[in-house]
């Protein structure tokens, strides 16, 4: 599976660790298998490791049905802050996009290239060790 996801309601944080080949429609069963998570409550921040993506299938179409699916789902989803850490600049494109498609629902988004710089823009004291013992990790 090229993505997983867990939720850590102590951090109030959902986290998602991305590898290898990964499609538009890989990134919206990981949103959903997060926002429909147990432990998962509105407005919770989003940890995406995205560092080991390795060829990114993604059309800007796929983009822009990811996008409403979290524009309508806000009730479901909140307000929270959105940390991909993405090395590779092709990966960084699909995230800029992303940024500008959520625009609209307040969510601050940031692209970065460490999963230390992801941790410390969410908050965090350190890198949660699920996503450091990833591929990215």
């Amino acid at each position: 599976m090229p993505c997983a996801a867990l939720v850590d309601p102590a951090l109030g944080l959902g986290m998602v660790r991305t590898a290898g080949y990964v499609s538009g429609s890989d990134i919206a069963d990981a949103n959903e298998a997060l926002y429909s998570a147990p432990g998962w409550r509105p407005g919770f921040d989003e940890f995406w490791d995205c560092s080991g993506i390795r060829e990114f299938d993604v059309s800007p179409g796929e983009m822009r049905l990811i996008a409403r699916m979290e524009v309508d789902g806000q009730d479901r989803i909140g307000g929270g802050r959105v940390a991909l850490v993405m090395t590779r600049e092709v990966v960084q494109v699909v995230g800029l996009l992303y940024r500008r498609l959520v625009s609209d629902t307040g969510r601050s988004v940031e692209i970065v290239q460490t999963l230390e710089a992801g941790a410390a823009w969410l908050g965090l004291g350190e890198v949660p060790e699920w996503l450091r013992d990833g591929p990215g990790g």
